[in-house]
């Protein structure tokens, strides 16, 4: 008798791959401020902006994170999730910014909530 096994496959969230719904610049210029309502949790382990991603979608009731210089932060809505996209805040840069594009905040929508783009 022979037993193979084999061990599973980690699971890969292309939500959370850079070239998806992760939001890096406004304008060409970085992301200097994240301004969200509701609650928040800063998440201690988590310094991969993919990683905080992740965290995000895991948690299904969290709306939206932000990772910079190995910082992850969950924000929750308020007062309850209503799918499908509750907002949760926004982000800002661009010109009247100064961080150089592809540097500062990587910001990310949750499976309870959507940030959207602030401007300058």
């Amino acid at each position: 008798m022979t037993i193979t096994v084999t061990s599973p496959e980690a699971t890969y969230y292309a939500a959370c791959d850079p070239s998806s719904n992760q939001s890096f610049e406004v304008d060409g210029y970085g992301i200097d401020t994240v301004d969200f309502v509701g609650s928040e949790n800063m998440l201690a382990n988590v310094n991969d902006p993919y990683d905080c991603c992740v965290a995000c979608i895991q948690d299904l009731s969290s709306g939206a994170s932000a990772s910079v210089a190995g910082f992850c932060q969950l924000f929750y809505p308020d007062p309850i999730c209503q799918r499908p996209h509750t907002f949760v805040g926004y982000y800002y840069g661009g010109a009247n910014a100064t961080v150089p594009p592809g540097e500062g905040f990587i910001v990310s929508d949750g499976n309870c909530g959507q940030a959207v783009a602030g401007g300058d």
